[in-house]
Protein backbone atom coordinates (compact mmCIF):
# COMPACT_ATOMS: atom_id res chain seq x y z
CA UNK A 1 0.00 0.00 0.00
CA UNK A 2 2.85 2.39 0.75
CA UNK A 3 4.24 1.78 -2.73
CA UNK A 4 0.90 2.57 -4.33
CA UNK A 5 0.41 5.71 -2.24
CA UNK A 6 3.91 6.89 -3.18
CA UNK A 7 3.18 6.27 -6.85
CA UNK A 8 -0.04 8.30 -6.65
CA UNK A 9 1.77 11.18 -4.96
CA UNK A 10 4.47 11.05 -7.62
CA UNK A 11 1.85 11.20 -10.35
CA UNK A 12 0.32 14.27 -8.68
CA UNK A 13 3.68 16.05 -8.74
CA UNK A 14 4.73 15.02 -12.24
CA UNK A 15 1.42 15.18 -14.10
CA UNK A 16 1.41 18.98 -14.69
CA UNK A 17 4.23 18.48 -17.18
CA UNK A 18 2.03 16.26 -19.39
CA UNK A 19 -0.12 18.02 -21.98
CA UNK A 20 -3.76 17.24 -22.61
CA UNK A 21 -4.56 15.27 -25.75
CA UNK A 22 -7.59 17.35 -26.75
CA UNK A 23 -8.82 17.70 -30.36
CA UNK A 24 -6.78 15.72 -32.86
CA UNK A 25 -8.91 16.46 -35.96
CA UNK A 26 -10.59 19.79 -36.57
CA UNK A 27 -11.88 20.23 -40.10
CA UNK A 28 -14.92 21.90 -41.58
CA UNK A 29 -17.18 18.83 -41.29
CA UNK A 30 -15.45 16.52 -38.87
CA UNK A 31 -14.02 16.97 -35.40
CA UNK A 32 -12.40 14.19 -33.37
CA UNK A 33 -11.40 14.43 -29.71
CA UNK A 34 -9.07 12.02 -27.99
CA UNK A 35 -8.28 12.08 -24.29
CA UNK A 36 -8.84 10.42 -20.98
CA UNK A 37 -8.01 10.51 -17.32
CA UNK A 38 -6.23 8.58 -14.62
CA UNK A 39 -7.76 8.60 -11.14
CA UNK A 40 -6.15 7.20 -8.04
CA UNK A 41 -8.13 6.62 -4.89
CA UNK A 42 -6.83 5.64 -1.44
CA UNK A 43 -9.24 4.82 1.38
CA UNK A 44 -8.88 3.87 5.04
CA UNK A 45 -11.79 2.40 6.96
CA UNK A 46 -11.90 2.82 10.75
CA UNK A 47 -14.12 0.04 12.13
CA UNK A 48 -15.90 0.13 15.46
CA UNK A 49 -16.01 -2.86 17.77
CA UNK A 50 -18.53 -5.37 16.48
CA UNK A 51 -18.65 -8.93 15.21
CA UNK A 52 -19.38 -7.70 11.65
CA UNK A 53 -16.44 -5.29 11.60
CA UNK A 54 -12.75 -6.05 10.93
CA UNK A 55 -10.52 -5.84 13.99
CA UNK A 56 -8.12 -3.20 12.63
CA UNK A 57 -8.31 -0.27 10.20
CA UNK A 58 -8.42 -1.44 6.59
CA UNK A 59 -6.68 0.37 3.72
CA UNK A 60 -7.92 -0.12 0.17
CA UNK A 61 -7.00 1.59 -3.07
CA UNK A 62 -8.12 1.86 -6.68
CA UNK A 63 -6.60 3.21 -9.86
CA UNK A 64 -8.91 3.89 -12.80
CA UNK A 65 -7.71 4.64 -16.32
CA UNK A 66 -10.36 5.99 -18.70
CA UNK A 67 -9.80 6.38 -22.43
CA UNK A 68 -12.21 8.77 -24.19
CA UNK A 69 -12.85 9.00 -27.92
CA UNK A 70 -15.56 11.32 -29.22
CA UNK A 71 -16.38 13.51 -32.15
CA UNK A 72 -18.98 14.68 -34.63
CA UNK A 73 -19.54 14.78 -38.35
CA UNK A 74 -21.24 17.85 -39.79
CA UNK A 75 -24.25 18.83 -37.69
CA UNK A 76 -26.16 15.55 -37.82
CA UNK A 77 -23.88 12.88 -36.30
CA UNK A 78 -21.84 12.56 -33.10
CA UNK A 79 -20.36 9.65 -31.14
CA UNK A 80 -18.84 8.86 -27.76
CA UNK A 81 -16.69 5.97 -26.53
CA UNK A 82 -15.29 5.57 -23.00
CA UNK A 83 -13.36 2.54 -21.90
CA UNK A 84 -12.32 2.21 -18.26
CA UNK A 85 -9.73 -0.15 -16.79
CA UNK A 86 -9.95 -0.32 -13.00
CA UNK A 87 -7.55 -1.98 -10.58
CA UNK A 88 -8.46 -2.44 -6.92
CA UNK A 89 -6.14 -3.31 -4.05
CA UNK A 90 -6.75 -4.45 -0.48
CA UNK A 91 -4.84 -6.34 2.20
CA UNK A 92 -5.05 -10.11 1.80
CA UNK A 93 -7.47 -11.82 4.15
CA UNK A 94 -9.66 -8.78 4.85
CA UNK A 95 -13.41 -9.02 4.34
CA UNK A 96 -13.94 -5.25 3.93
CA UNK A 97 -13.23 -5.04 0.18
CA UNK A 98 -16.71 -3.70 -0.49
CA UNK A 99 -16.57 -1.10 2.28
CA UNK A 100 -14.35 1.37 0.44
CA UNK A 101 -15.93 4.72 -0.32
CA UNK A 102 -15.22 3.88 -3.95
CA UNK A 103 -15.39 5.85 -7.15
CA UNK A 104 -18.44 4.42 -8.88
CA UNK A 105 -22.04 3.59 -8.10
CA UNK A 106 -24.02 0.48 -8.91
CA UNK A 107 -23.67 -0.71 -12.51
CA UNK A 108 -26.80 -1.76 -14.41
CA UNK A 109 -27.12 -5.00 -16.35
CA UNK A 110 -25.80 -4.97 -19.93
CA UNK A 111 -27.82 -5.79 -23.04
CA UNK A 112 -24.51 -6.51 -24.79
CA UNK A 113 -21.73 -7.77 -22.48
CA UNK A 114 -19.01 -5.14 -22.67
CA UNK A 115 -17.41 -5.68 -19.26
CA UNK A 116 -14.73 -8.20 -18.48
CA UNK A 117 -12.61 -9.42 -15.60
CA UNK A 118 -8.87 -9.78 -16.11
CA UNK A 119 -7.73 -10.58 -12.56
CA UNK A 120 -9.68 -11.55 -9.45
CA UNK A 121 -7.61 -12.53 -6.41
CA UNK A 122 -8.23 -12.05 -2.67
CA UNK A 123 -6.21 -8.83 -2.61
CA UNK A 124 -6.22 -7.56 -6.21
CA UNK A 125 -8.80 -7.17 -8.98
CA UNK A 126 -8.50 -5.78 -12.51
CA UNK A 127 -11.65 -5.11 -14.53
CA UNK A 128 -12.42 -3.50 -17.86
CA UNK A 129 -15.63 -1.92 -19.09
CA UNK A 130 -16.93 0.09 -22.02
CA UNK A 131 -18.81 2.67 -19.96
CA UNK A 132 -19.90 4.83 -22.91
CA UNK A 133 -20.51 3.55 -26.42
CA UNK A 134 -23.15 5.50 -28.29
CA UNK A 135 -24.02 7.28 -31.50
CA UNK A 136 -26.29 10.35 -31.71
CA UNK A 137 -28.24 11.69 -34.68
CA UNK A 138 -29.34 15.31 -34.79
CA UNK A 139 -31.90 17.19 -36.85
CA UNK A 140 -33.47 20.55 -35.98
CA UNK A 141 -35.60 20.07 -32.89
CA UNK A 142 -34.80 16.37 -32.43
CA UNK A 143 -31.93 14.19 -31.14
CA UNK A 144 -31.67 10.40 -31.02
CA UNK A 145 -28.95 8.53 -29.08
CA UNK A 146 -28.43 4.77 -29.33
CA UNK A 147 -26.05 2.76 -27.14
CA UNK A 148 -24.50 2.86 -23.70
CA UNK A 149 -25.10 6.24 -22.06
CA UNK A 150 -25.80 7.78 -18.63
CA UNK A 151 -29.50 8.19 -17.79
CA UNK A 152 -30.70 10.55 -15.04
CA UNK A 153 -33.86 12.56 -14.45
CA UNK A 154 -34.96 15.14 -11.92
CA UNK A 155 -33.33 18.04 -10.11
CA UNK A 156 -32.52 16.46 -6.72
CA UNK A 157 -28.87 16.62 -5.69
CA UNK A 158 -28.48 14.54 -2.50
CA UNK A 159 -31.81 12.76 -2.91
CA UNK A 160 -33.06 11.78 -6.36
CA UNK A 161 -36.59 10.31 -6.48
CA UNK A 162 -36.61 10.29 -10.30
CA UNK A 163 -33.19 8.66 -10.67
CA UNK A 164 -34.16 4.99 -10.77
CA UNK A 165 -31.06 3.62 -12.50
CA UNK A 166 -28.10 3.16 -10.13
CA UNK A 167 -28.36 6.42 -8.14
CA UNK A 168 -25.25 7.47 -6.22
CA UNK A 169 -24.98 6.55 -2.55
CA UNK A 170 -23.54 9.18 -0.14
CA UNK A 171 -20.06 7.65 0.06
CA UNK A 172 -19.35 7.64 -3.66
CA UNK A 173 -16.73 10.38 -3.87
CA UNK A 174 -16.15 10.65 -7.62
CA UNK A 175 -19.41 11.38 -9.45
CA UNK A 176 -17.98 12.65 -12.71
CA UNK A 177 -19.08 9.68 -14.82
CA UNK A 178 -22.33 8.01 -13.94
CA UNK A 179 -22.24 4.38 -15.15
CA UNK A 180 -23.73 4.03 -18.60
CA UNK A 181 -26.91 2.09 -19.38
CA UNK A 182 -27.75 0.32 -22.64
CA UNK A 183 -30.59 2.44 -23.99
CA UNK A 184 -32.24 4.30 -26.84
CA UNK A 185 -32.97 7.93 -25.99
CA UNK A 186 -35.09 10.39 -27.99
CA UNK A 187 -35.09 14.13 -27.18
CA UNK A 188 -37.52 16.56 -28.80
CA UNK A 189 -37.81 20.33 -28.51
CA UNK A 190 -40.94 22.25 -29.47
CA UNK A 191 -42.24 25.77 -29.17
CA UNK A 192 -40.22 28.31 -27.22
CA UNK A 193 -39.58 26.19 -24.11
CA UNK A 194 -41.17 22.76 -24.64
CA UNK A 195 -39.06 19.62 -24.30
CA UNK A 196 -39.74 15.88 -24.17
CA UNK A 197 -37.53 12.83 -23.65
CA UNK A 198 -38.29 9.16 -24.15
CA UNK A 199 -35.95 6.36 -23.06
CA UNK A 200 -36.01 2.59 -23.44
CA UNK A 201 -33.17 0.83 -21.60
CA UNK A 202 -32.10 -2.46 -20.05
CA UNK A 203 -32.03 -2.86 -16.27
CA UNK A 204 -32.09 -6.64 -15.98
CA UNK A 205 -32.31 -9.34 -18.63
CA UNK A 206 -32.74 -8.30 -22.24
CA UNK A 207 -36.47 -9.09 -22.44
CA UNK A 208 -39.74 -7.24 -21.94
CA UNK A 209 -39.67 -7.62 -18.14
CA UNK A 210 -36.09 -6.40 -17.97
CA UNK A 211 -36.69 -3.18 -19.93
CA UNK A 212 -36.84 0.29 -18.43
CA UNK A 213 -39.23 2.69 -20.22
CA UNK A 214 -39.44 6.36 -19.24
CA UNK A 215 -40.84 9.64 -20.44
CA UNK A 216 -39.73 13.03 -19.13
CA UNK A 217 -40.72 16.47 -20.36
CA UNK A 218 -42.02 19.88 -19.54
CA UNK A 219 -41.91 23.58 -20.26
CA UNK A 220 -40.73 26.89 -18.81
CA UNK A 221 -42.97 29.63 -17.48
CA UNK A 222 -40.95 32.86 -17.13
CA UNK A 223 -38.08 31.52 -14.95
CA UNK A 224 -39.74 28.35 -13.66
CA UNK A 225 -39.15 24.93 -15.20
CA UNK A 226 -42.05 22.50 -14.77
CA UNK A 227 -41.40 18.83 -15.55
CA UNK A 228 -43.38 15.59 -15.62
CA UNK A 229 -42.12 12.04 -15.36
CA UNK A 230 -43.47 8.53 -16.01
CA UNK A 231 -41.60 5.24 -16.03
CA UNK A 232 -42.08 1.50 -15.98
CA UNK A 233 -39.23 -0.34 -14.29
CA UNK A 234 -38.90 -3.71 -12.49
CA UNK A 235 -42.68 -4.32 -12.33
CA UNK A 236 -43.26 -0.78 -11.02
CA UNK A 237 -45.12 2.17 -12.49
CA UNK A 238 -43.54 5.47 -11.36
CA UNK A 239 -45.26 8.83 -11.87
CA UNK A 240 -43.76 12.16 -10.89
CA UNK A 241 -43.47 15.89 -11.29
CA UNK A 242 -40.74 18.42 -10.61
CA UNK A 243 -40.09 22.13 -10.50
CA UNK A 244 -36.99 24.31 -10.61
CA UNK A 245 -37.00 28.08 -10.20
CA UNK A 246 -35.23 30.89 -8.39
CA UNK A 247 -36.14 33.39 -5.72
CA UNK A 248 -33.73 36.27 -6.05
CA UNK A 249 -30.20 34.84 -5.78
CA UNK A 250 -31.47 31.48 -4.43
CA UNK A 251 -32.32 28.62 -6.78
CA UNK A 252 -35.07 26.28 -5.61
CA UNK A 253 -35.96 22.78 -6.80
CA UNK A 254 -38.31 19.96 -5.93
CA UNK A 255 -39.27 16.48 -7.19
CA UNK A 256 -42.13 14.18 -6.19
CA UNK A 257 -42.77 10.61 -7.33
CA UNK A 258 -45.37 7.94 -6.65
CA UNK A 259 -44.34 4.30 -7.18
CA UNK A 260 -47.17 1.84 -7.86
CA UNK A 261 -46.09 -1.85 -7.86
CA UNK A 262 -47.69 -3.80 -10.69
CA UNK A 263 -47.47 -7.12 -8.85
CA UNK A 264 -47.04 -8.34 -5.27
CA UNK A 265 -44.04 -10.60 -5.79
CA UNK A 266 -40.63 -10.67 -4.12
CA UNK A 267 -39.64 -7.13 -5.10
CA UNK A 268 -42.25 -5.68 -2.72
CA UNK A 269 -41.94 -7.94 0.33
CA UNK A 270 -41.96 -6.19 3.69
CA UNK A 271 -42.15 -2.69 2.27
CA UNK A 272 -44.00 -1.27 5.26
CA UNK A 273 -43.44 -1.65 8.99
CA UNK A 274 -45.06 -4.81 10.29
CA UNK A 275 -46.40 -5.82 6.87
CA UNK A 276 -47.12 -9.42 6.09
CA UNK A 277 -44.07 -10.45 4.01
CA UNK A 278 -46.36 -12.14 1.49
CA UNK A 279 -48.80 -9.26 1.21
CA UNK A 280 -49.11 -7.06 -1.84
CA UNK A 281 -46.78 -4.08 -1.67
CA UNK A 282 -48.62 -0.74 -1.41
CA UNK A 283 -47.74 2.30 -3.45
CA UNK A 284 -45.22 4.66 -1.89
CA UNK A 285 -44.28 8.31 -2.25
CA UNK A 286 -40.87 9.97 -2.37
CA UNK A 287 -40.28 13.71 -2.37
CA UNK A 288 -37.42 16.20 -2.12
CA UNK A 289 -37.27 19.99 -1.90
CA UNK A 290 -34.07 22.00 -1.82
CA UNK A 291 -32.37 25.35 -2.34
CA UNK A 292 -28.91 26.54 -3.40
CA UNK A 293 -27.28 29.92 -2.83
CA UNK A 294 -23.97 31.14 -4.25
CA UNK A 295 -22.17 34.34 -3.34
CA UNK A 296 -19.69 36.45 -5.27
CA UNK A 297 -16.95 35.72 -2.73
CA UNK A 298 -16.78 31.96 -3.39
CA UNK A 299 -19.25 30.64 -0.81
CA UNK A 300 -21.89 28.08 -1.86
CA UNK A 301 -24.59 26.65 0.40
CA UNK A 302 -27.13 23.95 -0.45
CA UNK A 303 -29.79 22.18 1.56
CA UNK A 304 -32.44 19.54 0.88
CA UNK A 305 -35.26 17.87 2.81
CA UNK A 306 -36.36 14.42 1.73
CA UNK A 307 -39.19 12.12 2.81
CA UNK A 308 -40.38 8.69 1.71
CA UNK A 309 -43.26 6.50 2.85
CA UNK A 310 -41.28 3.32 2.23
CA UNK A 311 -38.40 2.33 4.51
CA UNK A 312 -38.81 1.85 8.25
CA UNK A 313 -39.18 3.90 11.43
CA UNK A 314 -37.91 0.96 13.52
CA UNK A 315 -34.29 1.70 14.46
CA UNK A 316 -33.58 -2.01 14.94
CA UNK A 317 -34.76 -3.10 11.47
CA UNK A 318 -32.35 -1.40 9.04
CA UNK A 319 -30.44 -4.60 8.29
CA UNK A 320 -33.70 -6.30 7.33
CA UNK A 321 -34.60 -3.37 5.08
CA UNK A 322 -31.20 -3.58 3.38
CA UNK A 323 -32.00 -7.10 2.17
CA UNK A 324 -35.06 -5.96 0.21
CA UNK A 325 -34.71 -6.18 -3.53
CA UNK A 326 -35.04 -2.43 -4.12
CA UNK A 327 -32.01 -1.80 -1.92
CA UNK A 328 -30.03 -4.78 -3.18
CA UNK A 329 -30.31 -3.57 -6.79
CA UNK A 330 -29.42 0.02 -5.83
CA UNK A 331 -32.73 1.72 -6.60
CA UNK A 332 -33.05 2.91 -2.99
CA UNK A 333 -30.35 3.56 -0.38
CA UNK A 334 -32.24 5.53 2.29
CA UNK A 335 -33.74 3.03 4.73
CA UNK A 336 -35.65 5.43 6.98
CA UNK A 337 -38.42 7.98 6.48
CA UNK A 338 -37.24 11.59 6.83
CA UNK A 339 -33.85 13.10 5.93
CA UNK A 340 -31.89 16.29 5.47
CA UNK A 341 -28.91 16.92 3.22
CA UNK A 342 -26.62 19.95 3.48
CA UNK A 343 -23.42 21.15 1.86
CA UNK A 344 -21.21 24.20 2.18
CA UNK A 345 -18.09 25.06 0.21
CA UNK A 346 -15.75 28.03 0.31
CA UNK A 347 -13.11 29.01 -2.21
CA UNK A 348 -10.04 29.87 -0.12
CA UNK A 349 -7.89 30.50 -3.19
CA UNK A 350 -8.75 30.08 -6.89
CA UNK A 351 -7.01 26.69 -6.67
CA UNK A 352 -8.14 25.67 -3.17
CA UNK A 353 -11.68 24.82 -2.02
CA UNK A 354 -12.75 23.55 1.38
CA UNK A 355 -16.17 21.97 1.75
CA UNK A 356 -18.36 19.82 3.95
CA UNK A 357 -21.52 17.80 3.50
CA UNK A 358 -23.96 16.33 6.00
CA UNK A 359 -26.76 13.81 5.66
CA UNK A 360 -29.09 13.39 8.60
CA UNK A 361 -31.73 10.81 9.43
CA UNK A 362 -33.94 13.00 11.61
CA UNK A 363 -35.81 10.15 13.31
CA UNK A 364 -32.82 8.07 14.60
CA UNK A 365 -31.15 10.49 14.92
CA UNK A 366 -27.91 9.72 13.03
CA UNK A 367 -25.71 11.54 10.52
CA UNK A 368 -22.96 11.19 7.93
CA UNK A 369 -20.53 14.14 7.90
CA UNK A 370 -18.16 14.55 4.95
CA UNK A 371 -15.41 17.21 5.17
CA UNK A 372 -13.09 17.61 2.17
CA UNK A 373 -10.40 19.82 0.68
CA UNK A 374 -9.76 20.08 -3.07
CA UNK A 375 -6.57 21.44 -4.61
CA UNK A 376 -6.23 22.24 -8.32
CA UNK A 377 -2.60 21.28 -8.81
CA UNK A 378 -2.63 22.28 -12.50
CA UNK A 379 -5.14 22.85 -15.30
CA UNK A 380 -5.44 19.10 -15.78
CA UNK A 381 -4.69 17.80 -12.27
CA UNK A 382 -6.84 17.84 -9.12
CA UNK A 383 -6.07 16.42 -5.70
CA UNK A 384 -8.57 15.95 -2.85
CA UNK A 385 -8.56 14.64 0.68
CA UNK A 386 -11.54 14.08 2.91
CA UNK A 387 -13.54 11.60 4.88
CA UNK A 388 -16.87 10.42 6.20
CA UNK A 389 -17.60 10.59 9.91
CA UNK A 390 -20.60 8.54 11.02
CA UNK A 391 -22.62 9.70 14.04
CA UNK A 392 -25.30 7.64 15.71
CA UNK A 393 -25.84 4.65 17.96
CA UNK A 394 -23.78 1.61 17.01
CA UNK A 395 -25.48 -1.80 16.77
CA UNK A 396 -25.46 -3.83 20.00
CA UNK A 397 -22.59 -6.29 20.25
CA UNK A 398 -23.33 -9.97 19.57
CA UNK A 399 -21.28 -13.08 20.19
CA UNK A 400 -20.41 -15.48 17.39
CA UNK A 401 -22.05 -18.27 19.41
CA UNK A 402 -25.34 -16.40 19.14
CA UNK A 403 -25.28 -17.16 15.40
CA UNK A 404 -24.84 -20.92 15.88
CA UNK A 405 -27.86 -23.22 16.16
CA UNK A 406 -27.33 -25.07 19.49
CA UNK A 407 -29.12 -28.18 18.20
CA UNK A 408 -27.31 -28.60 14.86
CA UNK A 409 -24.14 -26.60 15.59
CA UNK A 410 -24.60 -25.00 12.14
CA UNK A 411 -24.88 -21.27 11.37
CA UNK A 412 -28.43 -19.99 11.71
CA UNK A 413 -30.35 -18.89 8.61
CA UNK A 414 -30.09 -15.34 7.26
CA UNK A 415 -33.57 -14.54 8.61
CA UNK A 416 -32.62 -15.72 12.07
CA UNK A 417 -29.30 -13.84 11.91
CA UNK A 418 -31.14 -10.61 11.12
CA UNK A 419 -33.35 -11.17 14.15
CA UNK A 420 -30.25 -11.54 16.33
CA UNK A 421 -28.09 -8.77 14.81
CA UNK A 422 -29.98 -5.53 15.30
CA UNK A 423 -29.21 -2.01 14.20
CA UNK A 424 -29.55 1.01 16.48
CA UNK A 425 -29.37 3.84 13.91
CA UNK A 426 -28.95 4.06 10.14
CA UNK A 427 -25.69 5.96 9.72
CA UNK A 428 -24.40 4.46 12.95
CA UNK A 429 -24.22 1.13 11.09
CA UNK A 430 -21.39 2.38 8.86
CA UNK A 431 -17.77 2.84 9.95
CA UNK A 432 -15.96 6.16 9.51
CA UNK A 433 -13.55 6.58 6.61
CA UNK A 434 -10.79 8.82 5.26
CA UNK A 435 -9.73 9.10 1.62
CA UNK A 436 -7.33 10.78 -0.77
CA UNK A 437 -8.01 11.12 -4.48
CA UNK A 438 -5.99 12.30 -7.46
CA UNK A 439 -7.52 13.10 -10.87
CA UNK A 440 -5.28 13.61 -13.88
CA UNK A 441 -6.79 14.50 -17.28
CA UNK A 442 -4.98 14.20 -20.60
Amino acid sequence: MRTLAAALLGLVLLAPAVAEAGRIVDKEKIQIDLGGDVKGFFDVLFPYEHLLMPEDPVATAAVDFRFKFSGDYSTWLSWELHHSLTSRFRPAGDSAFGLSAGTQGTVAEEAIPLSYELVDTPNFALDGRFDRLNVSFHVPGFDATVGRQPISFGSGLFFTPMDLLAPYTPQVVDREYKPGVDAIRLDGYFGATGRATGVVGVVDEFDLEGLFVAGYGGFTVVITDINFFAAKIQQDLVLGAGVATSIGPVSVHGDLTVTVPLDGEESCKGAVDGADPDARCPAFVRGVVGATARTNFGLSVMGELYAQTTGTSDDTAYLKVATRERFARGELWTMGKFYGGFSISQEILPILIVSATAMVNWLDPSALIGPSLSWSVADNVDFAIGGFVTLGKRPPEVDVLDLIDPTTFQPVSEEEALEIIESASEFGLAPSQAYAQMRFYF
